[in-house]
């Protein structure tokens, strides 16, 4: 495989296979997350079911790890600051956030769950995942917490990686994904397990060390920040995006069957994700095929953030008061599942339309910024 050597940054243009793939990576998410409220009457399908969704949703949160590095490399402006960024970064995030929060906070409330609402607050404000047990109701927000780690940093991380000669980018891609495998197995090996009593198998320690932990999460942001620099700077190694999805869904398949969690939560698939990030933003810059930026994924795609953070009150709400908790007969439960996917996306849509999008319209840019851009449009 052949690099290009040319030191000329690449043009940034729009990479609308990225937007698709964001919500394959939600939907994985959705997955996991459905598995854990065994819907499913036979609990041997629960049982069968439960590593694959796992798996999927672990490859799901890291793939959203290294994109936003990627994402965030490709778009940085060079007269912005920071207090401009972390702006954006704000309105981009928090209304959605605050919304769902305060619906979780409602509806455990009114189900008499005042103490754990008292060890929700930390989530409010998007500090709980620098606990050991990151608690909210609203679970997927951890990750949220975790990203608003990554903007505080983004400033200094993407200085500190444009210092790196081009010729050097793909050697500190390596050392990265090696200290990635070392935390895993450090995490796996040298501290104490437990027995089987969820389906994480790990303790809270060992979860929060290899799963929620801010700065062990940000290698996999580096890690996007540098595959940004390897295409901008034209060190790519063109690698299709077919094969680059294949070798990422062999990942998904051996952390699903063959590797134990702690280590198989982000080793097994960090290469791949790695790979396939840039793949589908070279398709893009050179117009090859990508089934990612189709009409349909470019919608879904739009909605993903919105889809992440409401899906699983859906799926966790809806489970316990619409339907008590209870369990179904194959045909049934894929049929539950199915219309807890179609809620989740129309309460998605209209929370990206109503929440989201007004708001980053409204308030992300300074008033007289807003004004020349709204002129200019």
């Amino acid at each position: 495989m052949s690099t290009t050597a040319s030191t000329a940054e690449a043009p940034r243009v729009a990479l609308p296979s990225l937007t698709g793939m964001r919500f394959v990576a939600a939907f994985m998410v959705f997955c996991g997350h459905a598995m854990a409220e065994n819907l499913f009457g036979d609990d041997s399908v629960n049982r069968a079911l439960v590593n694959p969704a796992l798996a999927g949703s672990f490859t799901g949160v890291s793939f959203f790890f290294v994109l936003s590095g990627f994402v965030l490399t490709w778009s940085a402006r060079d007269d912005d600051t920071k207090r401009r960024f972390w702006r954006r970064r704000f309105w981009r995030i928090y209304p959605v956030h605050l919304v769902t929060w305060l619906s979780s906070a409602v509806i455990g409330l009114a189900l008499g769950n005042v103490v754990a609402e008292l060890m929700n607050l930390p989530s409010l404000f998007l500090l709980h995942a620098l606990f050991p047990r990151p608690f909210s109701i609203n679970e997927p927000s951890w990750s949220l917490s975790v990203e608003a780690f990554f903007y505080l940093l983004f400033p200094l991380l993407l200085r500190w990686v444009k210092r790196i000669r081009p010729e050097r980018l793909w050697l500190w891609a390596g050392l990265i994904v090696a200290a990635i495998a070392v935390v895993g197995l450090v995490v796996s090996f040298a501290l104490p397990s437990q027995p089987w009593q969820d389906p994480l198998r790990m303790t809270w320690v060992q979860q929060w060390l290899v799963y929620s932990l801010p700065p062990v999460r940000t290698l996999e942001f580096v890690l996007g920040i540098v595959m940004a620099r390897i295409v901008l700077t034209g060190r790519w190694i063109r690698l299709p995006l077919g094969p680059a999805v294949v070798l990422l869904v062999a990942g998904y398949l051996g952390k699903a069957f063959t590797v134990t969690v702690p280590y198989g939560v982000v080793a097994p698939t960090i290469i791949p994700i790695a790979l396939v990030i840039p793949a589908a933003a070279a398709a893009d810059l050179t117009g090859a095929s990508s089934v990612f930026r189709t009409p349909a994924m470019l919608w879904l795609g739009r909605i993903s953030y919105a889809f992440f953070m409401v899906h699983f009150l859906v799926l966790h709400f809806g489970h316990q008061l619409l339907l008590d908790e209870a369990t179904y007969s194959i045909p049934v439960a894929i049929g539950v599942l199915a219309l807890a996917f179609v809620v989740t996306v129309g309460v998605s849509a209209l929370l990206h339309h109503y929440v989201e999008q007004p708001a980053m319209l409204r308030w992300s840019q300074p008033r007289r910024r807003r004004e020349g851009t709204t002129a200019g449009a």
